[in-house]
């Protein structure tokens, strides 16, 4: 089955992107051809997705593992993007 690739909101990765540099988070943004549910919420709402790094790239496997501080910039960077959204409302 072929689903095509959902344009993601650019306003939310924008946002996403301002958050991670005021905090001094590192990141980057990426393409991800996976389909994840942000595919069908996308059609509803204005959808994002972050992801945090896996060691050796791997993931979705029993050997995935990422760091406890990738996780808590994940976190933060989440929780404060949901409360900027939520006071703009």
């Amino acid at each position: 089955m072929h689903v095509p690739a959902t344009p993601l909101s650019q306003a939310l990765r924008k946002q996403n992107a301002e958050i991670a540099t005021r905090m001094n988070f590192p990141f980057q943004e990426l393409f991800s051809g996976a389909g994840h549910d942000s595919q069908i919420m996308s059609t509803v709402t204005p959808t994002a997705m972050i992801f945090v790094p896996s060691e050796a790239g791997i993931s979705h496997a029993p050997t995935e593992y990422t760091k406890m501080s990738d996780l808590l910039y994940g976190v933060a960077l989440l929780a404060t993007s949901l409360s900027v959204q939520a006071n703009e409302a």
